[in-house]
């Protein structure tokens, strides 16, 4: 988060509100948003047979499959209410992913392991 430039980072984020048993995402939709929750209260309905989990406060989801442009692996819903950032697939690629550049990995790698 240090690198993120915050005046433009949160130009095109919303606020959205969900109501218990609201959907946020169906499992085979297109990946165009990163949410984060702003409480737990989110039910997470993964494919592929995987268990069902809460997701914690302030984790960012959906960030892989927009990474990916992949469609969405899971279902999520509200258990409660509550409140929500969105973050615009663009707006996330441009503002928020920094991915480590090669030489940045392997310091941080050799920097471990001594």
């Amino acid at each position: 988060m240090a690198a993120v430039q915050l005046d433009t980072a949160f130009e095109h984020v919303r606020l959205i509100r969900l109501r218990a048993g609201e959907s946020l995402v169906e499992a085979g939709t297109a990946a165009r948003y990163v949410y984060i929750p702003l409480r737990a209260g989110l039910m997470v309905m993964p494919l592929g047979g995987y268990q069902p989990f809460v997701a914690p406060a302030w984790a960012p989801l959906g960030n892989t499959g927009v990474i990916r442009g992949a469609q969405r692996n899971a279902s999520i819903y509200a258990t409660r209410d509550l409140t929500l950032l969105v973050i615009p697939e663009e707006s996330y690629l441009n503002d928020w992913h920094r991915p480590y550049q090669q030489a940045e990995l392997v310091a941080r790698l050799e920097g471990a392991c001594r």
